[in-house]
């Protein structure tokens, strides 16, 4: 599994906190209707909440920092799709050409970076193993889709196996220096 490859690329916290239980998954999982890919929830369940570099957040749906909240970010989302549909172009959403979940192969939010301008999804087409993950700029509408998911995506990012036009130049670092910043519990 990719998570022990990021595992030993960047190393968890010793206590991470914000994290799931078996039951806590299951009530997640039948709030939103979906499963959660295995490795989300061993990411989660491993590091927790916070941030890579203070670069790059995974929310998590055990935040109760609301800004690192899965759901509260996804209503975030639909509340200026609403807004930008209310502009009269039924076919324009935040994340055009995407629609958001629940809609069918819908996104859902997974991460954003440190400007809460750029967004990490999963696109929801197939087994949640193999939803693909668009990093999406909210400002241009530029978008990157790799085929990746979660725990892949990140370490490849971290191993500078992928060349992102929209991640910084000099994001990851090039002495390959990753840290995960647990959040401030606060």
């Amino acid at each position: 599994m990719v998570i022990d490859q990021l595992i030993y690329q960047v190393t968890p916290p010793r206590q991470p906190f914000e994290i799931g239980t078996p039951k806590a998954w299951e009530k997640i999982e039948n709030r939103l209707g979906i499963a959660f890919p295995k490795d989300y929830k061993v990411f989660i369940d491993c590091y927790g909440t916070g941030s890579f570099d203070d670069f790059i957040t995974v929310y998590t749906p055990f935040a109760v920092n609301e800004n690192l909240n899965l759901f509260y970010i996804l209503d975030v989302l639909h509340q200026a799709d609403r807004k930008t549909t209310m502009k009269g172009d039924s076919d324009w959403t935040v994340v055009h050409p995407f629609k958001l979940y629940p809609a069918p192969e819908g996104l859902l939010p997974w991460g954003c970076t440190a400007n809460f301008g750029d967004f990490f999804f999963w696109r929801m087409r197939g087994a949640p193993q193999t939803w693909e993950t668009i990093f999406y700029n909210l400002r241009s509408g530029e978008y990157e889709v790799w085929k990746y998911p979660l725990t892949e995506f990140l370490y490849r990012v971290f191993t500078r196996q992928i060349e992102s036009v929209l991640l910084p130049e000099d994001y990851p670092p090039q002495d390959g220096g990753i840290t995960f910043v647990p959040c401030d519990k606060s």
